[in-house]
C-alpha cells in the first residue's frame, strides 16, 4: 500500500503508464498479424506504425523509471513523517510501544517496533506480532496508524470520518484519550460518524462535541428505523433514573412512557436510596424503608435520625401506599392503581426527599 497524497497521486500516474504500455504492446501484436497478410505497399506502412509504438514504449519505461525514483523518495519521506506522527498518538495509548524506523521493500513498509525495549518487526519471518501484543495493544497500535494518517492529511474539513466501535478491545484506562482524541478529530471533520454499542462512551463523548446527535436503531415490527436518543435519561442508573420516572409521572400522567406499576415501584428505592447517601454509615443493604422508619421512630436525643422525625408521618404514609403495590404483597398485580392518587404520592415523595 501507497502512503502519502503525492505518493498515491505518483503512483496513479505510474498505473496509467503501464496500462498504455500494454496497449501499446498488444497494438503491435495487432499489427504484426495483419503484416503477414497484406501487400507491400500497405507492410511498410504497418511496419512505420509498429516502429512509432516501439519509440512510444521505450518512453514510456523512461517515464516509469523517473516516476518510480520519485515515488520511492516521495513515500519514504513521509513513511518517516508518518512513523514520528505514529509514535505521537501511540504515547497517549501506551509507554511500552514504539516504532523505532522503518525500512522501504519494494512497495511495502516494514516498520520495526519496540515492546518494553525489545525489537520486532512487523515482517512474518519475524516474532509474530500476534502472539506478542495484547488485543488492547493491537488495536491501539491500529488505532495510532489511523489518526496519525487523518493528522497528516492537509484537508480534513474536506472529510467524512467513520469510527465503527473505537473502544473494542481497548482498556478503561485508555478511555478518556480515546474520546478526546475523537473529539478533536470531530471538530475539525466535516461530518464525524461515530458506532458504538458503549452508551456511557458515547455520553462522555457528547459532552465534549456537544452538537452532536445522537441517533439508535429500532425495529417497529417492519424495518429498522433510526431515532433520536436522549442518551442521558438512558444512562442514569439507581436513584437517578427512579426520580426521573416520577417527576414525569408528576408532568405527563399517564400519557408519559412509564406504566403506572412501573412508576410505584420507584417510589420506595428513591426514599431509600436517598437515606442511603445521607446516613452511608449507619445505613447497611440488608436494611429497607421499614426498619429506617423504625430507627427514626425508636430515636432518642441523641441519635442521628432524631432529626427525621418531623417526617415520621409522611415516611409511614408514603411507605404504606407504596408497600401495597410491593411484590412482597402476593395480590399486588391485583390491585388496581388510580391515577390522581398516584400522582399526589409522587409529588409528596419528592417533596419529602428535598425536607430529608
Amino acid at each position: 500500500m501507497v502512503i502519502g497524497d503525492e505518493a498515491i497521486q505518483l503512483f496513479n500516474q505510474i498505473k496509467d503508464l503501464r496500462k498504455e504500455r500494454k496497449r501499446q504492446t498488444q497494438r503491435r501484436k495487432n499489427l504484426r498479424f495483419k503484416i503477414k497478410s497484406c501487400e507491400a505497399l500497405e507492410k511498410n506502412k504497418l511496419e512505420i506504425l509498429v516502429q512509432k509504438s516501439l519509440v512510444r514504449s521505450s518512453q514510456i519505461n523512461s517515464e516509469i523509471v523517473l516516476l518510480e525514483k520519485k515515488l520511492s523518495i516521495v513515500a519514504e519521506d513521509f513513511g518517516k513523517l508518518y512513523l514520528q506522527k505514529i509514535n505521537e498518538y501511540l504515547r497517549f495509548f501506551s509507554t511500552n510501544l514504539q516504532l523505532t524506523k522503518l525500512n522501504k521493500k519494494g512497495s511495502k513498509f516494514v516498520y520495526f517496533l519496540k515492546i518494553s525495549n525489545h525489537d520486532v518487526r512487523s515482517e512474518s519471518d519475524s516474532i509474530s506480532l500476534r502472539h506478542t501484543l495484547s488485543e488492547g495493544e493491537k488495536n491501539a497500535l491500529a488505532l495510532s496508524f489511523f489518526l496519525a494518517r487523518l493528522a497528516l492529511k492537509p484537508n480534513i474539513e474536506d472529510y467524512l470520518i467513520v469510527f465503527d466501535d473505537p473502544l473494542s478491545s481497548l482498556d478503561y484506562n485508555r478511555r478518556n484519550v480515546t474520546i478526546n482524541l475523537l473529539a478533536n478529530f470531530a471538530r475539525k471533520a466535516n461530518q464525524f460518524i461515530l458506532l458504538s454499542h458503549d452508551l456511557n462512551f458515547i455520553k462522555d463523548f457528547t459532552l465534549r462535541v456537544p452538537d452532536s446527535l445522537n441517533l439508535k436503531i429500532i425495529f417497529n415490527g417492519q424495518t429498522s428505523l433510526f431515532i433520536e436518543q436522549d442518551v442521558r435519561t438512558e444512562t442514569l442508573t439507581g436513584i437517578f433514573k427512579d426520580l426521573l420516572v416520577l417527576d414525569a409521572f408528576i408532568k405527563y400522567g399517564e400519557t408519559c412512557d412509564y406504566n403506572k406499576r412501573d412508576v410505584v415501584r420507584c417510589i420506595r428505592p428513591c426514599i431509600e436510596g436517598l437515606f442511603r447517601i445521607k446516613y452511608f454509615t449507619y445505613i447497611d443493604d440488608s436494611k429497607w424503608l421499614g426498619d429506617i422508619i423504625d430507627f427514626i421512630r425508636n430515636a432518642n436525643e441523641d441519635s442521628i435520625f432524631y432529626r427525621q422525625k418531623d417526617n415520621l408521618d409522611a415516611l409511614c404514609d408514603i411507605n404504606d401506599y407504596s408497600k401495597i403495590y410491593h411484590h412482597s404483597n402476593p395480590n399486588y398485580l391485583e390491585i388496581p392503581i388510580n391515577t390522581e392518587e398516584l400522582r399526589a404520592y409522587c409529588q409528596r415523595t419528592l417533596e419529602l426527599l428535598t425536607k430529608i
